[in-house]
């Protein structure tokens, strides 16, 4: 299973080479993980997850992230709270420039939660295969 996009365009930064792409989408799955972490289950990835009944969908069975990243610095995702099988949200993040811009929409409302973060203010560009090692200003 992919759970990583693939390299697309590289940037040197402090001598070392990363992937923008790769970068953009690391975040994009702690966006993933922080809704796991809070009990939702994820229903639908991209580009499924971009149908325009992905809310309204009834199904709540719980899939892999396999192909989350099939589309081009866009990553879409469907999650249920298992508690309250009514309670999904549609999450977008979009890549812009530096940014990864996030759209959160729970079922039945017409107001988006938005959320704007400056990838470079949270990541350390380094050949680390420790997470742990690649992120910063996390409190």
């Amino acid at each position: 299973m992919n759970c990583l996009p693939p390299l697309k365009s590289q940037h040197k930064h402090r001598g070392l080479f990363f992937s923008t792409t790769l970068i953009n989408g690391v975040c994009a799955i702690v966006v993933h993980a922080t809704f796991l972490s809070s009990g939702y289950l994820l229903t639908a990835t991209s580009p499924q997850a971009l149908f325009d009944d992905a809310l309204s969908h009834p199904s709540t069975e719980e899939v892999s992230v396999e192909n989350w990243n099939q589309l081009d610095q866009e990553y879409v995702f469907v999650y249920v709270n298992p508690k309250n099988v009514s309670n999904k949200v549609l999450v977008k993040c979009l890549v812009m420039n530096e940014k990864l811009l996030i759209d959160a929409l729970k079922e039945g409302s017409s107001d988006p939660a938005y959320l704007e973060i400056c990838v470079r203010d949270y990541t350390i560009a380094n050949e680390s295969s420790n997470y742990s090692e690649q992120f910063k200003n996390l409190e």
